[in-house]
C-alpha cells in the first residue's frame, strides 16, 4: 500500500574537496555528541536477523563520523562494513552512466546531439529525430520495456535479452509520446543509452566506465553491475523487511535496467570527494548535466539523471537518489558536509539521513508525536456500514511517469457484516469505532475517516501512526459501472497485439467480471470501472499488491468491440485487435 526506503577510504582526492570547501562553516557538532546522534538513528539495526547499513559523514573533506551496523548476509552473520558492497537500485545508477556520457563527449566519442538511428539504424523511420539527448531526457517516444513485456510476463526480472529489446523498439509501429517534445518515464531509453555509449566507445560500457572514470578516483570496489551471476567480492546479500525479514526479489536483468553500480560506503566517500572538488571532471560533467538534463515533470526540484535539489533552513541541499527516493548521499555543498549511506535494505535508510543532515545543519524540525487511535470495536450495522461503500479515488499521486494522470483506487464495500479495502490484489477488513471512523493495523497503525470535502462530496482521509504524510481519497461514484451478462459476453473473444505477436483471450466470469487468459501469466480478473472500461492488477515481481492498469474495449456502431487497449502511466494505451471467431 505504501512505499518506504531506504565504514572510508579517504585519500588524496579529500585534499581539494578541503580546499573547495574550505568557506564552508563549521557545524561544530561534538565527535561524541554525534556519534550518539547517529546511533540513535540506525541502532535499530543491530539484531541478528537485521540487515545493515554503513554511515559516513565528511566535514570539508575530514571524516567525523563512521558507523556501521547490522549484517551483509544475516544467514552467515557476517557484519555490515564500509567496505560492503550493495547494488545501489534502479535509476539511482542512472547518475553514473550520465556522466559516462557527458564525459565520452568530452573525449570526442559521440555527440549528445547525434542522432540514435546513426548508431542503430534499424530503429523505425518515426524516430529519426530522436538524439542521444532525448534518452536522456525521456521524450524519445519509445516504449517502456518493463511496461510493455508486463502484458506479457509478471516480472520485471524477466529474462529479455540484447535481441528481443532492440526488435521490440525496431518493430515499435508508432512512438508513445511526441519525439524530441513529448515526456514519458522509459526505461527503453537508459538501455539503449547503454547500448549507444558501448559502440561509441568501442569497449562494454564496464571496462570504459572503470578505466576513465572509477579507476582515476581510486574507487576499487565500484563498477557497472551488468552481470547478475558476476562473483562480487565483499558484496552483501539482499533483503526485504515486512512483518520478516526475506531476501529480495531478483533484480531486472533485461537491458531496460541492467546498468546497476555496485559499491560500498568506502568508495561513495571518494565519489563524494569529487564532487567537492570544483576542478574534478566529475564535478564538470555534473555541471553540464545540470545544464542539459530536464528536471524531472510532476517530481519536485528532481533531475532525471538522479539528483534532487532540495532546501533545508536556507542551506542548499543536494540529494543522490532516484525516482523513488532512495538516498545513497546527501551532500551540502556551501558547508562541505556529505552525508552517505549504503544498505542492503533500501527502505530503511533514506529517511535516517535526511534527519541526520537536519541535525548537522541544526535545523529545526517538529518532533514527531505519535497519535493515539481509537481502536476498540464498536457495534454498528451492516445497514450503516453500506453508506460507505463506493469507489474512492486517491488525491495528489506523484505524475512523474508521463502526462498521463495517474489514476489509483480503492474498493469499499461490505461482506459478512465487515467494513472492507480492496488494496489492489489484497482486502483489508476495518474496524468501527465510532463517529464515521474505522481502524486497521498493518505493520503501522491506520485512522480511517469518512467525512464531506469543502464542496460536499463524500471522502476518505487515512492517517498513521509513524509519521507518514495522511492520505486522501475523494469517491467517485457509490456503486460501479455494472454491464449485463449480455455485455460482457460481447467483450468476449481472443485479441492480438501486432507489436509484440502475442495474443489476449478475454473469458466471462463470475458476477460483473470478465477474466483476462495468457499463456504466460496466470488468469487475471477485470473489474468493471467505467463505460466499456475495466481495472486490473499488474503484477511485477516486487511484492504481492502491483499496480492498476486499465483495459478499455473500443465499439463500433452495432455494439461490438473491434479492439481493445491497455494503458497506465509508462504504456500509452497499447492496441490488441480483436480477432474474427
Amino acid at each position: 500500500m505504501r512505499t518506504a526506503i531506504a565504514r572510508l577510504m579517504i585519500g588524496f582526492f579529500f585534499a581539494a574537496a578541503v580546499s573547495a570547501a574550505s568557506h564552508g562553516q563549521s557545524t561544530t557538532v561534538k565527535p561524541n555528541e554525534l556519534k550518539k546522534k547517529v546511533d540513535s538513528l540506525f541502532i535499530g539495526l543491530n539484531k541478528p536477523d537485521s540487515p545493515g547499513a554503513a554511515i559516513t559523514v565528511v566535514e570539508n573533506g575530514r571524516v567525523i563520523a563512521k558507523r556501521a551496523y547490522g549484517f551483509a548476509s544475516i544467514e552467515h552473520q557476517v557484519p555490515f562494513s564500509h567496505k560492503t558492497v550493495v547494488r545501489l537500485p534502479y535509476s539511482e545508477a542512472r547518475e553514473f552512466m550520465m556522466i559516462a556520457a557527458v564525459l565520452m563527449e568530452k573525449d570526442g566519442k559521440l555527440s549528445l546531439n547525434d542522432k540514435v538511428r546513426k548508431y542503430f539504424p534499424e530503429l523505425p523511420a518515426w524516430s529519426d529525430p530522436v538524439t542521444v539527448l532525448d534518452l536522456m531526457n525521456h521524450r524519445s517516444g519509445f516504449v517502456d520495456e518493463w511496461a510493455t513485456v508486463l502484458l506479457t510476463q509478471n516480472s520485471m526480472a524477466n529474462r529479455f535479452d540484447r535481441s528481443q529489446f532492440l526488435n521490440l523498439l525496431y518493430t515499435q509501429p508508432k512512438p508513445e509520446i511526441e519525439p524530441t517534445k513529448g515526456y514519458m518515464y522509459s526505461n527503453s531509453d537508459m538501455g539503449l543509452l547503454k547500448f549507444i555509449l558501448e559502440k561509441a566507445a568501442g569497449e562494454p560500457l564496464r571496462d570504459w566506465m572503470k578505466k576513465r572514470m572509477f579507476g582515476p578516483l581510486k574507487m576499487s570496489a565500484t563498477r557497472m553491475h551488468d552481470d547478475v551471476l558476476e562473483i562480487v567480492p565483499n558484496m552483501a546479500s539482499r533483503y526485504t523487511v515486512g512483518r520478516e525479514v526475506k531476501f529480495a526479489r531478483p533484480d531486472k536483468i533485461s537491458p531496460g535496467g541492467n546498468y546497476f553500480i555496485a559499491t560500498s560506503a568506502d568508495d561513495l566517500a571518494l565519489w563524494a570527494a569529487a564532487h567537492a572538488d570544483t576542478n574534478s571532471v566529475i564535478t564538470w560533467a555534473t555541471k553540464q548535466l545540470l545544464e542539459k538534463v530536464r528536471l524531472m515533470p510532476g517530481k519536485k526540484n528532481h533531475y532525471i539523471f538522479g539528483r534532487s535539489v532540495e532546501s533545508i533552513d536556507g542551506s542548499e541541499v543536494v540529494v543522490h537518489q532516484g525516482v523513488n527516493g532512495y538516498t545513497y548521499m546527501i551532500r551540502v555543498p556551501r558547508k562541505g558536509i556529505a552525508v552517505i549511506g549504503t544498505t542492503n535494505d533500501w527502505g530503511g535508510v533514506t529517511d535516517n539521513l535526511t534527519k541526520l543532515v537536519k541535525h548537522l545543519l541544526k535545523a529545526t524540525d517538529a518532533e514527531f508525536v505519535k497519535p493515539q487511535f481509537l481502536t476498540k470495536a464498536v457495534p454498528v450495522t451492516e445497514a450503516e456500514l453500506r453508506k460507505y461503500e463506493g469507489v474512492y479515488l486517491w488525491q495528489g499521486l506523484e505524475a512523474w511517469q508521463s502526462s498521463r494522470p495517474v489514476r489509483r483506487t480503492t474498493t469499499a464495500y461490505v461482506a459478512d457484516g465487515v467494513l472492507k479495502f480492496k488494496f489492489l490484489s489484497y482486502d483489508v477488513p476495518l474496524t468501527f469505532v465510532g463517529g464515521n471512523k474505522f481502524y486497521f493495523s498493518d505493520g503501522y497503525g491506520t485512522q480511517v475517516e469518512f467525512s464531506k470535502t469543502e464542496d460536499g462530496r463524500d471522502q476518505i482521509v487515512m492517517e498513521f501512526d509513524d509519521g507518514y504524510p495522511s492520505v486522501r481519497k475523494i469517491r467517485e461514484s457509490a456503486k460501479l459501472w455494472s454491464p449485463t451478462r449480455e455485455m460482457l459476453a460481447r467483450f468476449a473473444g481472443r485479441y492480438h497485439s501486432r507489436h509484440l505477436d502475442y495474443y489476449w483471450t478475454i473469458v466471462p466470469g463470475e458476477g460483473e467480471k470478465l477474466i483476462l487468459k495468457r499463456p504466460t501469466v496466470a488468469d487475471t480478473e477485470l473489474i468493471p470501472d467505467g463505460e466499456n472500461t475495466f481495472r486490473m492488477v499488474v503484477q511485477d515481481g516486487h511484492g504481492p499488491g502491483g499496480f492498476n492498469a486499465w483495459v478499455t474495449f473500443h465499439i463500433d456502431a452495432n455494439g461490438n468491440p473491434t479492439h481493445l487497449t491497455a494503458g497506465f502511466p509508462r504504456l500509452m494505451d497499447h492496441r490488441f485487435d480483436r480477432i474474427s471467431q
